[in-house]
């Protein structure tokens, strides 16, 4: 890399890709989708065996997703087996596993790369996390009482709080 190219252009105001492209004089992932797919996947049967594969449709169609001819199943990106959203076809291309990647709030490098996306919340503020359902209060009230039978004179609310704060890792919302 010329090392005077990459300071000019960052002092010009090229983003540090671009200045990096012009010092090495030449871009970063120019492939088109389908060099992409060529060099990155093959049909689904090579990937992942034809009983393996097999199984895959089978739950996609479960899923009301049919895949067609020339689809890619990306493992790497399904959020379950068969997940009609890891199936990406020649026409969705690389814009699709973007889409998806991003709508889970995932981050990419390599032949696609973006950032995470900023949260629109902090995930662990007060209004973000969930309550612990009931029926693991219930068990932690039951597991206390097996433990120390003389908690059971204790007010209902008392071993309630008690079996929250026991099977919380972080305070949970109070119902």
């Amino acid at each position: 890399m010329n090392q005077a190219i990459y300071d000019t252009a960052i002092r010009n105001g090229c983003t540090p890709k671009l200045a990096e492209a012009l010092a090495c004089r030449k871009l970063r992932h120019s492939l088109t989708d389908k060099q992409y797919f060529a060099r990155q996947y093959r049909s689904l049967g090579d990937d992942l065996g034809e009983g393996m594969a097999e199984e895959v449709v089978a739950q996609a169609r479960k899923h009301g997703y049919t895949p067609q001819p020339g689809d890619t199943y990306l493992p790497n990106i399904a959020a379950f087996e068969g997940d009609p959203d890891a199936f990406v076809s020649p026409a969705d291309g690389r814009g699709k596993i973007r889409r998806v990647l991003e709508q889970r709030g995932a981050r990419c490098t390599g032949g696609l790369e973006f950032e995470w996306p900023e949260p629109n919340s902090d995930p662990l503020a007060p209004e973000n996390i969930a309550p612990l359902p009931d029926d693991i209060i219930r068990e932690g009230v039951r597991e206390m009482i097996d433990e120390n039978p003389d908690a059971a004179h204790d007010s209902p609310e008392t071993l309630r709080r008690a079996a929250i704060k026991k099977h919380s890792s972080i305070d949970s919302k109070e119902r």
